[in-house]
């Protein structure tokens, strides 16, 4: 009898350090691993859950993605609703649940009610959202339901009874988030990128840069008033797409990739900036130009700018 006390005397003191371990979870981020369409095999369906403690507000994105032209292209179109909660997780097990924006201004847009179970041991990864803290990282599994309403012909409703993923969170102990100063130059490199309101529910950007092998994305945001936003965005790699020198940089595209367009940049505005051996040159001014894609789903978008003021550029030497 003793000795069965001492046992259950013992479990409950486990028990206890296991929820006092539990509560003292945070900075948790749940990441949905890449999970094929069975109607579309070259997309996937993933997600991202980032705690509101980093930000105050949860952030919250459910992506469709594929890449072709042997990974010379890639397509994304997010979800990404009002901020709500929708993530807890204890350390060992958690639920996803939600119920948010309308498609149609009907139903919402996306539902979910999963379960998730740690299914490995947590591992460090001693970083994470560039705060730095003793983060760790578990293997998880979801069950339950998810259903992503498109609106669209091409993709409809996307549903699942389970995924797989990853959940890392602080299991205790203090989180520093101060940003680092960094000490090394930045790699040569030229970038552009301006935005432009196409109409009152819409927006686009333009990112471009010679980093990384040359690379351009055109973005635009859908934000209906009766909804929540969805972002289509078209990225191409491997060209240079800068050419030309202070005060007027132009852009081109080869043909036959997903972007095509061209356009110029006017600086109106300059400046110079040395550090520790590091020269960044900077620049305000206006772009004029055409792009246009075709997104799977979402039908063909063209963006005319004929004066986007705000056009910034940055030189690294």
């Amino acid at each position: 009898m003793k000795r069965q006390r001492v046992v259950l005397v013992a479990a409950v003191g486990v028990a206890l350090a296991l929820s006092a371990r539990a509560y003292a979870v945070d900075h948790a981020v749940l990441i949905i691993s890449p999970t094929k369409l069975a109607a579309h095999p070259a997309w996937n369906v993933h997600a991202r859950i980032v705690d509101a403690v980093y930000a105050g507000q949860e952030t919250f994105g459910v992506s469709l993605t594929r890449s072709f032209l042997k990974g010379r292209a890639e397509e994304q179109h997010e979800f990404a609703p009002a901020f709500e909660r929708t993530f807890t997780f204890d350390g060992q097990h958690g639920r996803w649940e939600a119920a948010l924006g309308v498609v149609a201004g009907r139903s919402n847009a996306v539902t979910v009610k999963m379960d998730i179970t740690a299914t490995g041991a947590p591992q460090p990864v001693g970083e994470s959202q560039g705060c730095r803290g003793a983060f760790v990282q578990v293997p998880v599994a979801l069950q339950g339901t998810f259903a992503l309403r498109t609106g669209t012909r091409f993709f409809k409703t996307i549903r699942r009874s389970s995924f797989t993923g990853v959940v890392i969170f602080n299991p205790g102990g203090q989180v520093d988030c101060t940003p680092l100063a960094s000490t090394e130059c930045s790699p040569k490199s030229r970038s552009l990128s301006f935005s432009q309101a196409l109409a009152s529910s819409s927006s686009t950007q333009v990112l471009m840069g010679t980093d990384q092998g040359g690379w351009m994305s055109l973005a635009f945001a859908d934000r209906p008033i009766a909804g929540s936003p969805w972002y289509h965005v078209m990225r191409i790699s491997r060209f240079n797409p800068l050419s030309g020198q202070l005060p007027r940089i132009s852009t081109r595209i080869p043909t036959k990739l997903p972007i095509q367009g061209s356009g110029t940049f006017a600086a109106r505005s300059m400046s110079t900036e040395t550090k520790s051996g590091c020269q960044t040159i900077s620049a305000t001014g206006s772009f004029k130009g055409t792009f246009h894609t075709s997104f799977a789903g979402w039908g063909p978008r063209k963006l005319l700018a004929s004066s986007a003021n705000g056009a910034t550029y940055r030189e690294d030497r």
